[in-house]
């Protein structure tokens, strides 16, 4: 019988009687029986089979004296002091210790031999000791020539032709657009104009409607890595030729496009081209060389201004508007200024959400309910990290202003009575686990996470259900209410305005944020497969075999039963109709055990004479032991006895729990 069956009512069981007429004296003996668990271990030997090796015979080589050639009757050729090595002679090589010891010629030998006495042993000059110097670097770093290409977005074709000795083997090359607006106040002030002046020109070309700063100048960040460094940039080692071919600009002709270099200072550097010409359609190709690589301008700068100067002296031209105002009032910010003032919208005022988590039920859960003991209630939790902003800098394009979240956990809060199980070896996705006792949360840690771009993970975790053996059946677990998942991590905003090399924190401590899940699983409720049952059967013991005894003077007869209580021999899902109790002692450490409250055992006995008129006994009474010591006494109608205390109170399981409270109730 499940609890909720029982409690707080009396359960009519049956319930063994003796049967006499005159003194009638039954008992109840509890059953048991030991189980005995055996284990047993298959051990599989591993035999290594070591294979022998039998060292290689070795023989001493033959060494036999070098031939010596008389010379030539010509007259020997006379080659340079380089055909004479001796920073390169050979090793001398000997036989081994049991032959004699012939010593090999060395190198200087053979060839002063070759070349007849008039080839003398020259020192090397300091030139040949640089030459040789340099010829084992190129071996330890090989620097070809190469030719790199790269179609970029606006059709323009960048080609950098490089020279030996000007990158290592493998080199690279990235480039990117640049908005020519970044750069335009730069090359204004590179033709004459002041600091302030061109900000201000640049912010009336910027703005006006009928001029296009892209149709003159285009602009592009090159830089050159090695595959096995992806992340760092190289320069070369000498001047390289970068051509720009099939550039789409307004120009009065090829000559008149010149090219730029943007400092690390923010200046246009103006650099000689040459190779200029217009293709059949109209394409601008000019090439310049360059050791140093940062940001390049192209275009006629001279052109865009006439153009614009024409526009504006006609009586048509649009100036003051509120475009070119707002323009011009953006352009007294500096860099710095603007990306804090960006920031601190973004991430401040609007508190963009840059991490999430989520949590689902996927196991152990049976139709919203769940066992206690139950050690697999499983749910999934999964998070999402935004790729970090990003600010477009006038030299350096758009760049992160953060590469991680740093020191992200999430806190899990479980209902009481609910348990995060966490392995021996850890949770896998989760580098460590924190929890304080007498709390129902764990902190999660999860680490630094490299946000340059955006992503998602997610990991698996498994809930005990506690208490098994003093969870009442029907209890709630209201995961709606009582569950709470938040994820917490920092970031630290820097500003690049400085140098790539020299970032700077926007704030004195990273800024931290914190998001709670947005929806819980659902309530689960407690359950069990308890299920109770009475086995009674004549006890044919000694002194009754027969399972009675007739008193000596004829006039009684007493009549034995023996009553086992305990859980079916099954896991059911309803009654037990067979009536039988398990006597294995493991099925009272099982999963789902419940407490029972108020248990009243009772037995309706119907007896008969031998006639078949009904009669009634003398006397019934119950025992634990089988000399019915402790007996209690239940002759008065209705006989019942209360299990759930006194004399004859079911057992507990007691300590040794093996998961289970000791006051479970057994058999």
């Amino acid at each position: 019988m499940k609890k909720h069956q029982l409690a707080n009512k009396a359960i009519s069981v049956l319930l063994a009687a003796a049967m006499c007429f005159s003194n009638v004296q039954p008992y109840t003996s509890m059953a048991y029986a030991e189980e005995v668990l055996e284990q047993q271990s298959d051990t599989e030997k591993v035999t290594e089979q070591v294979q022998e090796t039998n060292p290689p015979e070795t023989n001493p080589p033959e060494t036999n004296p070098p031939e010596t050639n008389p010379p030539e009757t010509n007259p020997p050729e006379t080659n340079p002091p380089e055909t004479a090595a001796p920073e390169t002679a050979a090793p001398e090589t000997s036989a081994p210790a049991t032959e004699p010891v012939t010593e090999a010629p060395t190198t200087e030998q053979a060839q002063a031999t070759e070349v007849q006495p008039t080839t003398e042993t020259v020192p090397q000059t300091e030139a040949q000791r640089e030459s040789e110097s340099k010829s084992e670097s190129e071996k330890e770093i090989s620097m070809p020539a190469v030719v790199l290409t790269q179609t970029m977005e606006d059709g323009t074709v960048i080609t950098v032709d490089a020279p030996e000795d000007a990158f290592p083997e493998g080199v690279q090359m990235r480039v990117s657009v640049i908005n020519p607006w970044d750069i335009l106040a730069a090359l204004l002030r590179e033709k004459g104009y002041s600091a302030g002046d061109a900000q201000q020109l640049a912010s009336e070309l910027i703005a006006s409607k009928d001029v296009r700063v892209r149709n003159y100048v285009a602009a592009y960040d090159i830089s050159f890595y090695l595959p096995k460094d992806p992340g760092s940039e190289i320069e070369p080692d000498k001047k390289v030729k970068i051509t720009f071919s099939s550039l789409d600009l307004e120009a009065k002709s090829a000559a008149s496009v010149n090219a730029y270099h943007i400092n690390e200072y923010g200046d246009a550097e103006k650099i000689k081209t040459r190779d200029e010409f217009v293709d059949a359609n109209g394409e601008i190709s000019t090439t310049i060389k360059s050791k140093d690589f940062s940001p390049f301008a192209v275009g006629d700068i001279d052109e865009l201004l006439e153009e614009y100067r024409d526009l504006t002296s006609s009586e048509d031209a649009e100036a003051g508007s509120e475009e070119e105002l707002s323009a011009a009032a953006d352009s007294e910010q500096s860099v710095s200024e603007k990306v804090r003032a960006y920031v601190e919208e973004v991430c401040v005022t609007n508190n963009k959400t840059v991490l999430s988590v989520s949590i689902n039920e996927t196991g152990g859960v049976d139709n919203g309910t769940v066992q206690a003991g139950q050690n697999n209630v499983a749910y999934r939790i999964s998070y999402t990290y935004a790729a970090a902003l990003g600010y477009n800098y006038p030299l350096y394009g758009s760049k992160p202003l953060f590469d991680k979240y740093n020191d992200v956990y999430i806190d899990l809060t479980l209902p009481a009575g609910l348990t995060l199980m966490v392995p021996s070896g850890g949770i896998p996705g989760v580098v460590g686990v924190d929890h304080q006792d007498g709390t129902q949360t764990w902190r999660l840690k999860i680490g630094d996470i490299d946000c340059k771009t955006g992503g998602s993970n997610s990991f698996d975790i498994d809930v005990i259900v506690d208490d098994n053996g003093s969870l009442e059946i029907g209890h709630e677990f209201k995961n709606s209410e009582d569950m709470q998942l938040v994820i917490d991590g920092k970031f630290d905003p820097v500003d690049l305005s400085g140098g790539l090399n020299n970032p700077v924190s926007i704030y004195d401590q990273p800024l931290e944020r914190s998001y709670e899940a947005e929806s819980y699983p659902q309530d689960i409720v407690s359950t069990s497969h308890d299920y109770w049952a009475v086995d009674k059967q004549l006890d044919t013991g000694k002194g009754h075999a027969q399972g009675y005894k007739v008193s000596d003077d004829k006039k009684t007869v007493t009549v034995y039963y023996q009553v086992t209580v305990g859980l079916t021999d099954t896991d059911k899902t309803g009654p037990d109709t067979s009536g039988r109790v398990d006597t294995n002692t493991g099925a009272y450490f099982r999963i789902g055990r419940v407490p029972l409250d108020n248990v009243v055992f009772s037995d309706t006995l119907t007896l008969n004479d031998r006639d078949g008129n009904p009669i009634s006994p003398n006397s019934v009474a119950v025992s634990k032991s089988s000399d019915m010591s402790g007996k209690v006494d239940i002759t008065n109608a209705p006989h019942s006895v209360d299990l759930t205390t006194g004399p004859l109170a079911l057992d507990k399981v007691g300590d040794n729990t093996q998961g289970v409270h000791k006051d479970a109730p057994t058999k």
